[in-house]
């Protein structure tokens, strides 16, 4: 940031810039359970720094008033005297920083709805003031931030009357800026992705009757930290391809949690890289049951299948993926191969076609389609494909194998010769 300054200094643009410097998040780091952020809403995570150098103003050093990331587009609009749309949530900071506007916060909204998407625990939503720290959750929390920075003593069963006034507060702010039709007329959203955004847990709030937390019946995330510590440490072994030791924690999360999607999933993953694939199969058969428009697990389900020689049920369950995803080029490419091992030529031929229209650029797909054509004696149809599978791999010795067949075909055996050379010196990436 130092050497940033310096060039805008020696360069004269400095008195011509405006510089934030900001941060999306801090780290828990072992705080209340919570090793990284996204799982609680406490200020180990919440509270990040935002510097901003605006040139033309007089500001003060310090803001002691509590402000938002939201807060900062409006700023920077008004101090490039741009207007500021009418449905932006934020607010302009610069009467703050130059000291002639009392602080009217109506408090800070705060989220996280990662337990509920991918756990089905309990989402989380909660307001801050100057004073308080509410979360509103099946077991509801309210702390003094003055007495109680950390964030550790819960007053809710004491203080119950300023919690409720807070989840009052809070419930305001949710109708206020709630999504759906009437935000997304106000916001010029289309409404099928307004609510598309509202199921990934983005765009504001789900309607219903609590405005605040929509089922209290799921677990508390307070009860489900230990778990979900296992479960990513299961994800980062994984990733670092310790299977046996993801499994071995998976197991010990469906020990507590026997209906947890993400760590059936993550189980089928690790049996199936592990090559045990019926037991890939059973676990990706529970995702399913639980989920049954999984996607990812429909096609993992499917592949699978393949790995056991059930080529029937791999057909059926591939199709079903495709059916979910038809952008799934994989899907389409693994469909085609299981229709080869059934002699079901026609059906791999259309399955191949579907692949290379959804992913042109996909070198695998030309190559399985021209093999097939060849077979089929659609020789000129076949050369293209494989050509245009060398283009895009020319390091794919079965392209030249294939192609060299298909030049043979048609006598033009020198040709032929020279792409088996090519096979010969071709090294795959």
């Amino acid at each position: 940031m130092g050497r940033l300054i310096r060039f805008l200094k020696d360069k004269g643009l400095y008195q011509n810039t405006i510089i934030v410097l900001t941060g999306d998040h801090g780290e828990s780091l072992g705080e209340h359970g919570e090793k990284t952020h996204g799982f609680f809403i406490y200020n180990a995570t919440l509270h990040i720094p935002m510097i901003l150098h605006v040139p033309g103003q007089r500001l003060v050093n310090s803001v002691p008033e509590l402000v938002s990331l939201a807060d900062l587009m409006p700023t920077v609009l008004q101090a490039l005297k741009v207007d500021v749309p009418p449905q932006v949530q934020g607010r302009n900071l610069l009467p703050l920083m130059t000291a002639k506007k009392e602080d009217q916060s109506q408090g800070l909204y705060e989220e996280t709805f990662l337990p509920r998407l991918h756990f089905n625990w309990s989402e989380l939503r909660g307001l801050e003031t100057k004073n308080y720290h509410f979360i509103d959750a099946p077991k509801p929390e309210l702390y003094d931030l003055a007495r109680d920075p950390g964030e550790t003593q819960n007053l809710y069963p004491t203080k119950k009357a300023v919690a409720e006034e807070m989840r009052a507060r809070l419930s305001a702010l949710i109708r206020q800026y709630s999504g759906g039709q009437e935000l997304a007329e106000k916001t010029g959203l289309d409404p099928a992705l307004m609510e598309r955004l509202q199921s990934l847990g983005y765009a504001g709030f789900s309607g219903g009757g609590s405005p605040t937390v929509s089922n209290r019946t799921l677990p508390d995330p307070k009860d489900r930290i230990q778990l979900y510590e296992l479960f990513s440490d299961a994800m980062a072994d994984s990733q670092h391809a310790k299977y046996a030791e993801s499994t071995h924690k998976l197991n010990q999360v469906l020990q507590t949690d026997p209906d947890s999607i993400p760590a059936h999933y993550l189980l089928g993953l690790n049996y199936y890289r592990m090559r045990e694939f019926p037991q890939a199969v059973a676990q990706f058969r529970q995702v399913v049951q639980l989920s049954p428009d999984y996607t990812l697990a429909v096609f993992q389900l499917g592949l699978s299948f393949g790995q056991t020689g059930d080529w029937d049920r791999a057909i059926e369950t591939l199709k079903r993926a495709l059916q979910l995803d038809p952008t799934n080029f994989s899907a389409s490419y693994n469909l085609g191969a299981a229709y080869l091992q059934k002699k079901m030529v026609p059906e791999a031929v259309s399955a191949f076609r579907q692949c290379i229209t959804t992913a042109p650029d996909y070198a695998q797909g030309h190559r399985a389609l021209g093999e097939v054509l060849l077979y089929q004696g659609q020789t000129n149809e076949a050369l293209a494909e494989l050509r245009r599978a060398i283009e895009l791999d020319p390091n794919d010795p079965g392209s030249h194998v294939a192609l060299a067949k298909a030049l043979a075909a048609t006598g033009k055996n020198d040709e032929a010769e020279d792409e088996l050379r090519k096979s010969q010196t071709a090294k795959p990436q």
